[in-house]
């Protein structure tokens, strides 16, 4: 991820942040869906949700842009999990799930403009692994 990032040409403050948030993500993700996560882990996500994020540079100037961005990223990803649990509309579901390529956007776009961030729009939506035929698949197995 943090390679990836780096690419985008996004600050070291800005990947920190980003780096940090995922590990969030992840870490609450597993907590809510009751998977095994190893215990450094745990601490690190643990640190970077109250230290990490917190003292960030570019989180500390860009909060009143980005909190709103992170509010609708937890809002959506509950309502994809509704919909999971409904087995509806697993499409909208999945993109639901990727709000954290909406706060790399965005952070694109605090950095480099918004002529930049619509340049590099379509690379950060590749950065999202997860297909429809995956999640499909995951019901499948479950």
């Amino acid at each position: 991820m943090r390679e990836e990032l780096i690419k985008l040409g996004l600050s070291e403050s800005s990947v920190n942040f980003l780096c940090d948030l995922y590990l969030v993500i992840q870490a609450w993700d597993d907590f809510y869906d009751g998977d095994d996560m190893p215990r450094d882990q745990q601490l690190l996500a643990i640190w970077a949700s109250l230290v990490g994020i917190p003292s960030n540079p570019f989180f500390q100037s860009n909060a009143s842009f980005l909190l709103p961005i992170l509010s609708g990223m937890v809002l959506k990803w509950e309502a994809a999990n509704q919909l999971e649990r409904d087995k509806d509309r697993l499409d909208i579901s999945l993109v639901w799930r990727a709000g954290f390529l909406d706060v790399i956007l965005q952070c694109v776009m605090l950095e480099q403009g918004p002529q930049r961030a619509m340049t590099l729009g379509p690379s950060i939506a590749r950065m999202y692994d997860e297909t429809i035929e995956s999640l499909r698949e995951e019901f499948n197995h479950a």
